[in-house]
């Protein structure tokens, strides 16, 4: 089961409960919770007790996706947007622009002042993907409005993040590196083209194997293991 909210001690009526329940024959298996954000100690407490099960969440290490190349035969993996939700196919046309801030570094395009004077009409623009001060939809209402082909947002830490986007507009994250890479090869030459790809493909996700953000972590409030196992 899937309930319960996070504790750091086996002490409390829900952890008992599902004690009793093992003791009478049941096995109790429950969620970790999703709280990773607030850091160690925290774990759902319905399977806290010492016979009871928790279980968190490990990220895949291997996903299917469509892709990308540019400026070498590497594919790089893209997941879409939400509410785009499909293959993003551009034509060729559609070269790459990042958006930069003053001081040099990779803007997340939460204000539209930051396409004053930058030329994305029909381009594909690279963002940086720190959801912190704005949330993928208005920054996809943003690069839209400024002309561009479709937004492409650069995960931080790693992986490929999920975003919620506009419908009307072709828009996906991409890994990391990726973002570094495209950079990289947009310093040697603006007119680099992309390759869209007609078919997914395996990938080994970037940072995959390890577990979710959001996945609670243990231990508990007495240094006891928990969550006990993990899984995708």
């Amino acid at each position: 089961m899937s309930l319960g909210q996070s504790s750091a001690y086996k002490y409390n009526p829900i952890s008992i409960l599902g004690e009793k329940l093992v003791a009478r024959g049941m096995a109790v298996i429950a969620a970790a919770c999703n709280d990773g954000s607030d850091g160690v100690w925290m774990v759902c407490d319905t399977g806290l007790g010492d016979l009871a099960t928790s279980v968190a969440s490990f990220d895949n290490a291997y996903g299917i996706y469509h892709s990308f190349t540019y400026g070498s035969s590497v594919s790089y993996p893209y997941s879409p947007s939400a509410s785009w939700g499909k293959v993003i196919n551009l034509p060729a046309s559609a070269t790459l622009v990042p958006i930069f801030e003053q001081g040099g570094s990779l803007s997340d395009g939460c204000e539209d002042t930051i396409y004053n004077g930058v030329d994305v009409k029909g381009k594909v623009v690279l963002a940086i993907g720190d959801l912190s001060r704005c949330d993928s939809v208005k920054r996809g209402e943003h690069a839209q409005k400024a002309g561009a082909a479709a937004l492409l947002v650069q995960t931080t830490p790693m992986g490929l993040g999920k975003l919620n986007g506009n419908a009307s507009f072709p828009m996906a994250s991409i890994e990391n590196k990726a973002g570094d890479d495209l950079i990289a090869a947009w310093k040697k030459s603006h007119s680099t083209k992309f390759t869209w790809s007609k078919s997914v493909s395996n990938f080994l996700v970037e940072g995959g194997g390890g577990p979710s953000y959001f996945s609670s972590r243990g231990l508990d409030g007495e240094l006891r293991s928990k969550p006990d196992i993990a899984a995708p």
